[in-house]
């Protein structure tokens, strides 16, 4: 962190200086391609309030921002950066001194110093956290935000979607445009079932329990009718979806699923490949489609039948396998109060520890509304900016896509392992056979165990607060 005490005045910057060279902008919004971080800096300014005499507070807030952002295009201009992107700033700390009855107005930012790809300069639709004038932009983000209201306003918009053509070709998926944006996806198709942050700049858009769609840097690259994200376990929270989930899909508009296979290679216009005995694929233009059969025995006297079950559609710049999950890091010590319920207070309940409105994982409509995602095997709802609930349950991603074990999150969390534990830590707990249930001043809590036995394993865990 560096710190600098300025005593600089904005008027000792002239705007024909500034004109005189040309300065890395402070971008707006993010890259398509992903830039080159060459140097992050965090940097601390203080400002004394006599320098800026005769001015209104708003004028010295401005004056103070625009000093420090010219300074911070200086330093990338040295370090040979293309751009800048402000990822966090706080210029609202007021201090005062203790030698002067003067006021101090700190301005804290952390900014990272890019340069473009070579080949591609151009700028997405996705904003930066924050702008050239150090404001938030979020209107072309579908990071859902985390409060009742947008709980209910989720299932609402998905109910007003009109049923969409469930037809794919080498272009279209669902009237999805190949290479579309997020926005594209949301306002045609509505919320996402479920929404994953992923590696390698790619996120996941569940629609119903099978339709997904991989972005890379906010781009549609790939489509498919089933992937080994969720597991089972995970899928059967989602709400059946009559828009997807009763809505059977064609190929070009005439290739049925579960038609034969000999049917679909003489009905399909373009020479099919094949890549084993259950899987075809067709290459067009910039896009693939792989078509996946599965052999069916009607009865004991019939022949069986291969036919199409499943469809992968994705551009060729997309590199299997998809990426891993991308979760933030959770506080465990501050977690570790949230589910023990004895200690938490309010700053350790604060959603905005938890969940990252930047790297979103959630489970936006299920029979239950909104839940939060903080890991394979943590659940969290919240209400104003609080945590109200959590959930350790079972994992909710496959074996490719699971980080760890349930034991090892409860060992985390500090959780009582067996049932017996549960009992001593919690002495006024009731005993349920294999489940023990917890009353605390403001919260309940269910616990979950193989069986009725004293030495039975957590299997799942749940916190309500009441408050």
């Amino acid at each position: 962190m560096q710190l600098k005490y300025c005593a600089i005045l904005i008027n000792l910057i002239s705007m024909s200086a500034i004109a005189a060279e040309t300065l890395p902008p402070i971008l707006d919004f993010k890259p398509n391609c992903s830039p080159t971080i060459i140097n992050q800096l965090a940097v601390r300014d203080v400002y004394l309030t006599e320098d800026f005499q005769s001015q209104t507070d708003q004028q010295i807030e401005l004056s103070m921002f625009d000093t420090s952002m010219f300074k911070l295009q200086r330093a990338a201009k040295q370090q040979h950066a293309d751009a800048i992107m402000l990822m966090a700033l706080n210029k609202t700390t007021i201090t005062k001194s203790s030698h002067t009855s003067d006021y101090k107005r700190v301005i804290e930012y952390q900014a990272d110093l890019v340069t473009f790809c070579t080949d591609d300069r151009s700028l997405s639709a996705t904003p930066t956290p924050y702008n050239h004038l150090g404001k938030k932009l979020t209107v072309t983000t579908f990071n859902w935000q985390v409060s009742e209201t947008a709980e209910e306003s989720l299932a609402s918009l998905a109910k007003a979607v009109k049923k969409p053509q469930a037809d794919v070709s080498f272009t279209h998926i669902y009237g999805i445009p190949m290479s579309a944006s997020s926005q594209v996806l949301f306002s045609t198709l509505g919320p996402a079932s479920v929404q994953l942050s992923l590696e390698k700049n790619q996120s996941a858009w569940l629609y119903g329990r099978n339709l997904w769609f991989i972005l890379i840097n906010d781009k549609v690259e790939f489509a498919s009718s089933t992937t080994a994200l969720l597991s089972a376990y995970g899928k059967n929270w989602i709400s059946f979806n009559d828009n997807f989930d009763d809505n059977p899909w064609t190929l070009f508009g005439k290739i049925n699923i579960r038609d034969e296979l000999a049917d679909v290679l003489t009905q399909s216009d373009h020479k099919a490949v094949k890549i084993n005995s259950h899987q075809y694929a067709i290459k067009h233009q910039n896009n693939t489609l792989i078509m996946d059969f599965a052999d069916y025995k009607p009865n004991a006297t019939k022949p069986v039948n291969t036919e199409l079950t499943q469809f992968t559609l994705h551009s060729n710049h997309f590199t299997q396998p998809i990426a891993q999950l991308q979760f933030s890091p959770i506080d465990t010590q501050g977690f570790s109060n949230v589910v023990s319920g004895k200690n938490a207070t309010l700053a350790d309940r604060s959603a905005a520890r938890y969940i990252n409105n930047n790297q979103q994982n959630s489970f936006n409509l299920t029979q239950d509304k909104q839940w939060f995602m903080l890991s394979s095997f943590i659940l969290v709802k919240q209400a104003n900016e609080v945590i109200t609930r959590v959930k350790l349950t079972s994992a909710l991603t496959t074996e490719k896509y699971t980080q760890g074990t349930f034991a090892q999150a409860a060992v985390a969390l500090n959780l009582p392992q067996t049932k017996s534990e549960f009992m001593a830590h919690y002495p006024d707990a009731e005993d349920n056979y294999d489940s023990v249930n917890i009353d605390g001043d403001n919260y309940t809590i269910e616990a979950i165990f193989e069986s009725e036995q004293d030495n039975a394993p957590l299997v799942e865990f749940e916190i309500s607060y009441l408050d």
